[in-house]
């Protein structure tokens, strides 16, 4: 076999075993001593296939095996807008009605659509969150001058975060509805993720990552299992971060009709001895009245607990 032929011969078993999508620009001189090989790696999948975990935003889960597991994906060069470009504005391709009213509509709007932001390289992957944050915030998205996605984290103090964002830092506290910045390979990738940590990897939607090709470059918005092996980090929308709950009085925090303070204390374990000394009232009285249900008068705590009260002390 000749040099030619078994260097073509590892490369074709290596697309077998990778299962990505190469561009390959093999040139052989006239003597055919001489080989120039580039080779461009698109997409590189796991070997090992991982189920997609997405959180819809009703808080449901649904595990499926449909997508693929995506190690590696280069999206490509973006062009930024310049704020005083009209023509960006409006998206000179194809910009789809986008609903962000939550994660799942993100979702619903733009799943299998082709979304050209900026009108130029078609559907790149820095169109769709380029889209979002301009509706969301009113200002264009910075990639900091490097015309890659990965730029986009490089510029999250002074220009891409704003009162908007909170930044995660931490890809094991990565949830849905966060906007991902990868560093990986030339232009580094960006997407939103539709559920949590899952294995190393995460469920993300995005344009321009092994999906249907769209007119003008890039491809359509798809949902693949990203690796976080070049997590950056990520944006996390305010406007979709619920508060705490706060959580219901149990019937055994209330004081109940035909309760004494010290029986009370006796009940939940929370007096020092069987009897009860000064020390005990004194110190969960100071407790009571730091949480405003006891008033101060003269050097001592006065009134008596209202029926129904939560209380909630803390045990020597």
């Amino acid at each position: 076999m000749s040099i030619k032929s078994k260097i073509i011969a590892a490369i074709m078993s290596l697309a077998v075993i990778v299962g990505g999508f190469f561009g390959l620009n093999v040139i052989f001189s006239q003597n055919g001593e001489n080989l120039e090989l580039k080779v461009e790696t698109k997409i590189e999948y796991a070997e090992e296939k991982v189920p997609t975990v997405i959180e819809t935003s009703d808080g449901e889960i649904e595990v499926t095996d449909e997508p693929a597991t995506v190690e590696f994906v280069d999206s490509g060069k973006i062009n930024e807008c310049p704020e005083e470009s009209e023509e960006c504005a409006k998206g000179a391709g194809n910009l789809p009605y986008l609903d962000i009213t939550s994660p799942t509509t993100v979702y619903n709007s733009v799943i299998d659509q082709c979304v050209d932001f900026d009108g130029a390289w078609g559907s790149q992957c820095f169109d769709l969150m380029a889209y979002f944050h301009y509706l969301y915030t009113g200002r264009w998205l910075s990639a900091n001058g490097t015309g890659a996605a990965y730029g986009i984290w490089d510029a999250r103090d002074y220009n891409n975060s704003g009162n908007e964002y909170e930044l995660i830092y931490n890809l094991y506290d990565v949830k849905a509805g966060d906007w991902i910045i990868f560093h990986n390979g030339i232009y580094g990738h960006v997407g939103m993720a539709l559920g949590g940590y899952n294995n190393g990897y995460v469920a993300l939607l995005g344009t321009n990552q092994g999906g249907t090709p769209c007119a003008g470059g890039g491809a359509v918005a798809n949902v693949i299992n990203m690796s976080l092996a070049s997590f950056s980090g990520a944006f996390r929308p305010r406007m979709w971060i619920q508060p705490e709950p706060v959580p219901e009085p149990t019937l055994d925090n209330v004081y109940k009709a035909g309760d004494t303070f010290g029986q009370y204390l006796l009940d939940h374990g929370l007096a020092t001895e069987e009897t009860l000394w000064s020390e005990d009232i004194k110190y969960y009285n100071e407790q009571l009245y730091k949480q405003g249900i006891l008033n101060y008068y003269s050097g001592q705590y006065w009134n008596n607990i209202p029926i129904g009260t939560e209380i909630n002390l803390v045990g020597k």
